[in-house]
């Protein structure tokens, strides 16, 4: 029995048969195979989900796995497909099987694509770009953080043309270097980097040391939280900006992106050259403090004029952030807050609930555990992204 294994993109022709086609699923979700073509769904036997049988083909199909509850995949969930001959009377079946295919975060995954030619049927595994083919690349609290924005925005990755390039600062003054030695903004800069994943899809994550000017710093999308950070603390460590931190310092409207800019300003303060009221409308659109800091601290600290999450300490320092990872009551109101910040839409709602103990992250409101978020509602802007997202 001639057997195949593909993976990438890779391709083989089979006999012209009956083709039974069937999914495994690895993970606490149940999952089913769609058949596609054109967009548009092809009838097809199917005895039970994970199993379509599929007679001679006479247009190309895609093969797509479906998570049978809506929304989307759960975290750890894996795809295994196999193509074989339905026929029982075949004298010598053919038996194709697909590599993993990871679907954690996602709403649907194409994983083969199924065409009638002279020699036989061609089967070719999909190989989805970058966004979706290597959740592998990111730590544990990206991955869960990539998860939470799907389940926010209801898609795995919005459309390139609602896309946002996602330009990230850290504060380089002397009173966050505690928050760079505890661990806290690399955790940071982990949930920034899954969120990122689906709001900036493909692009690389641009990263700055703030002082009184933002100096930019290599990165790339795979390594946020790594040689980027390190760099940043050596910096640091040679040299303290002597007037601290200032926000509007990276806000340009001349500076060239792909798409329309998103600085998140990773501080522990909001920075003194941020009035509270009265900024400009581009500053608005595009600035957005991701503030970590002590909860009791924060309370007393008045409202900021632009988009803010703020991100309790005791989440993500010292080794919390592991347990964060697997908090999704804690993690996803965090994402939320940064959701509305990169929507637009909820700027005004973000801002006004950043002071608030009620909607901030790091709350201590019934239902979270110990030190976790306090669950808050979801975001109830409208999503600009939803409409034509892949």
């Amino acid at each position: 029995m001639p057997t195949y294994m593909l993976e990438g993109d890779s391709a083989v022709v089979i006999s012209p048969r009956t083709l039974a086609v069937q999914l495994q699923l690895s993970g606490p979700d149940e999952a089913r195979l769609d058949v596609v073509a054109g967009g548009a769904a092809v009838n097809a036997v199917r005895p039970r989900p994970g199993l379509v049988i599929l007679p001679t083909l006479d247009r190309v199909v895609e093969l797509r796995v479906v998570p049978t509850h809506g929304g989307t995949f759960a975290a750890g969930s894996v795809a295994h497909v196999s193509i074989g001959d339905n026929s029982p009377a075949g004298e010598d079946p053919e038996q194709v099987f697909l590599a993993a295919a990871p679907v954690e975060g996602l709403t649907s995954r194409t994983v083969a694509t199924l065409e009638p030619t002279r020699r036989g049927v061609s089967v070719r595994a999909s190989l989805d770009d970058e966004r979706d083919a290597s959740p592998d690349r990111l730590a544990p609290l990206a991955r869960s953080a990539r998860i939470a924005a799907s389940e926010v925005l209801g898609t795995q990755r919005v459309d390139r043309d609602r896309a946002r390039t996602v330009r990230v600062a850290v504060d380089g003054s002397a009173s966050f270097r505690a928050r760079l030695a505890d661990g806290s903004c690399a955790a940071v800069l982990d949930i920034v980097e899954g969120v990122a994943s689906v709001i900036a899809p493909g692009e690389p994550v641009a990263v700055s040391l703030a002082g009184a000017e933002w100096a930019r710093l290599a990165a790339d999308h795979g390594s946020l939280g790594g040689a980027p950070l390190a760099a940043s603390v050596e910096q640091i460590a040679a040299s303290t900006p002597a007037t601290g931190v200032r926000a509007l310092a990276g806000v340009d409207a001349r500076a060239a992106t792909r798409f329309p800019p998103l600085d998140l300003l990773v501080t522990d303060d909001v920075p003194a050259d941020l009035p509270t009221g009265g900024v400009p409308e581009r500053v608005r659109e595009t600035l957005h403090l991701v503030v970590v800091g002590d909860r009791s601290a924060w309370q007393l600290t008045p409202t900021p004029a632009v988009p803010t999450t703020f991100v309790d300490r005791a989440l993500v320092a010292n080794g919390a952030a592991a347990r964060l990872a697997g908090d999704g009551a804690a993690l996803r109101p965090i994402v939320e807050q940064l959701v509305r910040g990169a929507t637009g839409g909820g700027a005004d709602a973000t801002a006004g609930s950043a002071a608030s103990p009620a909607s901030t992250a790091g709350g201590t409101g019934s239902g979270s555990s110990s030190g976790s978020a306090s669950a808050s509602a979801p975001v109830s802007a409208p999503n600009p992204w939803a409409e034509g997202a892949r």
